[in-house]
């Protein structure tokens, strides 16, 4: 079964045709992709040919031609958004597997949404302790314990900021049928990523004010911010930190042609 879910099947002629009337469905309908009339003409007289013998060959041309045309929808990302929305056949094993397999997936990061929400809550509630509860716990192991907790709460934020992002992204992905499972080996990283950055945003923000120069404006971000955001736009991060290396590196090196030529 994760074989068959993994890759469209296209070897046999029965599939070629459901292949082509899903992208020729998804051609007439969506308005926001131009499709020659000819071209879908073509995919209709492949699908009907008038002596009714389809021929593997032209329909296989067709769905080519329409494929480069509807990128990055793809054949299989439309298999995927039907099974999904019920369209056509829902009963088919080979759909509700598909189904299955994107609830899972949502119920998944849904729940690590959650687990690092309610991490927030905890850590936030545990560094309040002192003031809540200061004569049940013994001081010096709660101070341990929230010196710990200030050192991972950025990293919960940062982890939080790409769980959002990973979730508005499936649902950007299914709105404009280009969701695909392989998109799932990218999540995981994604969260990573943001657990990291969220770790080093404030080192960040408060060394090199990292956040201002990319905004270009002087509103200073509050670190808690600073860290969602950057777990949430990692890549808006990375390409703040290739600007500063490149800045510091450009400043190093006219401060050693400084020194060189003071020296001749």
């Amino acid at each position: 079964m994760t074989e068959a879910l993994a890759y469209p099947k296209i070897s046999k002629e029965a599939d070629n045709v459901e292949d082509l009337q899903r992208v020729l469905r998804y051609a007439c309908t969506y308005k926001g992709k131009d499709i020659p009339e000819s071209l879908i003409k073509s995919a209709v007289s492949a699908l009907s040919p008038s002596d009714g013998k389809i021929i593997d060959a032209e329909v296989m041309k067709n769905i080519n031609e329409i494929s480069l045309l509807i990128s990055p929808v793809t054949i299989r990302s439309l298999e995927i958004s039907e099974s999904i929305e019920g369209v056509q056949h829902p009963d088919l094993p080979e759909q509700a597997a598909i189904k299955e397999k994107f609830e899972i997936l949502m119920r998944k990061w849904m729940f690590y949404t959650l687990i690092g929400l309610v991490s927030i809550v905890v850590s936030a509630l545990i560094s309040e302790a002192p003031k809540i509860i200061p004569s049940i716990i013994p001081n010096d192991e709660l101070t341990i314990v929230i010196s710990i907790i200030n050192q991972i709460k950025y990293s919960l934020l940062g982890y939080l900021g790409a769980c959002a992002f990973i979730l508005r992204s499936i649902l950007n992905h299914l709105s404009s049928k280009t969701f695909t499972f392989s998109d799932d080996r990218s999540y995981a990283l994604r969260a990573t990523l943001g657990f990291i950055l969220g770790y080093f945003t404030p080192a960040l923000v408060t060394a090199s004010n990292l956040f201002t120069s990319v905004t270009g404006t002087s509103a200073s971000l509050t670190l808690v911010t600073a860290a969602f955001l950057a777990g949430y736009a990692a890549e808006a991060v990375f390409t703040a930190l290739d600007s500063l290396v490149i800045t510091l590196q450009n400043t190093f090196s006219r401060s050693t042609t400084v020194r060189d030529n003071r020296a001749k």
